[in-house]
């Protein structure tokens, strides 16, 4: 089973949307679909991404001296954001201890 996000669906009907997944399954990652099964529409359902960074700074991870942020707040509500913050407080927090 595969399950496919769309951001942007160009206004287009919910079958050319479905068209257009399959053929890029298939040309970017080699997949060739079967059968499509349930088409959700879930409106706003990212956040306002405007704003978007790919990386935190040092001191953006540390509140306090010893209080050190990390998730997807403090980049942009994705997972891939939630590990990056989440590993450069780690490194802030190993730099904390070791000296």
């Amino acid at each position: 089973m595969l399950s496919v996000t769309v951001v942007d669906d160009k206004d287009l009907e919910k079958s050319k949307i479905i068209e257009r997944v399959k053929k890029e399954l298939k040309e970017y990652c080699g997949i060739d679909s079967g059968r499509f099964i349930k088409h959700y529409y879930i409106p706003h359902a990212l956040p306002d991404l405007k704003d978007l960074q790919c990386s935190v700074k040092p001191p953006q991870t540390g509140l306090a001296d010893n209080i050190f942020l990390a998730g997807d707040s403090q980049l942009n509500g994705s997972l891939n954001a939630a590990i990056v913050s989440g590993e450069e407080a780690a490194i802030r927090v190993i730099e904390k201890l070791s000296n």
